[in-house]
């Protein structure tokens, strides 16, 4: 790694974790946490900033950088099915109430 790159890097997780709190929509964040790209204690700290009221994390313990290629793929985009079917519901409930 250069150092440009390196600085580049550090500069850009900050901006990353400066903008978190300005999430304020349903949010979910999935990650591996056996990523060697993308620390997963970085990953956790951004999700504790995030501001949404409606945020959901799941850690997938043998998972790398990209949970959806790797061998748990299946219960990757089944949980995300999931949260977004929630969402669909919450919508739903809220038109009707709404209504």
């Amino acid at each position: 790694m250069t150092p440009g790159l390196g600085r580049g890097l550090i500069l850009g997780v900050s901006r990353v974790l400066n903008k978190a709190p300005l999430i304020t929509m349903p949010f979910l964040l999935q990650y591996g946490l056996r990523d060697k790209i993308t620390p997963p204690t970085k990953l956790g700290s951004f999700f504790k900033h995030v501001s949404s009221k409606d945020k959901q994390l799941i850690e997938y313990p043998a998972a790398k950088h990209r949970p959806i290629d790797g061998a748990g793929k299946e219960q990757f985009l089944r949980d995300m099915i999931i949260w977004l079917d929630q969402q669909v519901e919450k919508i739903q409930k809220n038109k009707v109430q709404a209504g």
